[in-house]
């Protein structure tokens, strides 16, 4: 398909505000064009809203779709809230 998918990205707290996220992100991103990706997906953890803002300041977009979390260690109930983005191809020189 047109998607290239990415979930659970997560970088230490020690290290926030250092741009690992982001360079990690640019890396995904970069494959999925290698791969001939022209879209992006990401699942942002409904724990963790907080991460909405920073994807949407990267170009990511809500679908408005959720999908469940299966999992029998949760301590409370869960789901994925689904974001997108369209790749734009970087030339290189």
């Amino acid at each position: 398909g047109d998607y290239g998918y990415f979930g659970m990205l997560a970088v230490s707290p020690v290290l926030h505000g250092k741009g690992i996220g982001g360079i990690l992100l640019d890396y995904a991103e970069q494959r999925m064009r290698e791969a001939g990706k022209t879209k992006s997906g990401c699942q942002v953890a409904s724990p963790i809203p907080r991460l909405i803002p920073y994807y949407e300041k990267l170009g990511y977009q809500l679908t408005g779709e959720t999908e469940p979390w299966e999992s029998d260690n949760l301590k409370q109930k869960c789901w994925f809230i689904l974001m997108k983005k369209d790749l734009v191809p970087v030339n290189s020189s």
